[in-house]
């Protein structure tokens, strides 16, 4: 009789530790809108430089499949340089201890840079992290897609990094 209690209650245990269905627990969602420090890196046009932008948002959403989307809205810097929405979609989680690593191969369409002839920009994300304490950690890159006439040149653009907290 004591070894049956005993598996019993081992048992109700391991079951009272995943969600219910036999699956890992579920990760914590990271989706929401993070305020922080976003550094600019201008690297095109010349001179270059940094610029820092306080209480800056940027939203992180839900998508189908597990997958999430990460808008910077009204991009702009060097006062004139006004890229509007930046998106990127199709970004993959992955839950490890503490912290929620995002990531997506390849790079973005960007928006249209109109006042420089209409211009393509790609959104590479280099790095992104969420903590289980809302700290979202970012680094991408926007790239432009200069037309040289006989091919597409990739013309690095500004990094940019954040760290920021969700808000509440």
């Amino acid at each position: 009789m004591f070894w049956l209690v005993a598996v019993l209650s081992a048992a109700a245990v391991v079951f009272n530790s995943c969600n219910g269905n036999g699956d890992e627990p579920t990760p914590p969602t990271i989706a929401g809108t993070y305020v922080g420090t976003m550094t600019v890196e201008v690297l095109f046009p010349p001179p270059g430089g940094e610029e820092i932008f306080e209480n800056q948002n940027i939203i992180i959403t839900d998508e189908a499949g597990g997958l999430v989307g990460l808008n910077i809205l009204n991009f702009a810097f060097n006062d004139y340089i006004e890229l509007g929405n930046l998106e990127v979609t199709g970004i993959s989680t992955t839950h490890v201890g503490d912290t929620t690593t995002l990531s997506k191969d390849g790079e973005s369409d960007g928006p249209i840079i109109e006042f420089l002839g209409d211009l393509g920009t790609t959104i590479k994300l280099n790095s992104a992290s969420v903590t289980s304490d809302g700290v979202l950690t970012l680094d991408i890159g926007v790239i432009l897609l200069y037309d040289t006439g006989m091919e597409i040149f990739p013309l690095p653009v500004a990094n940019v990094t954040f760290t920021g907290n969700i808000s509440e």
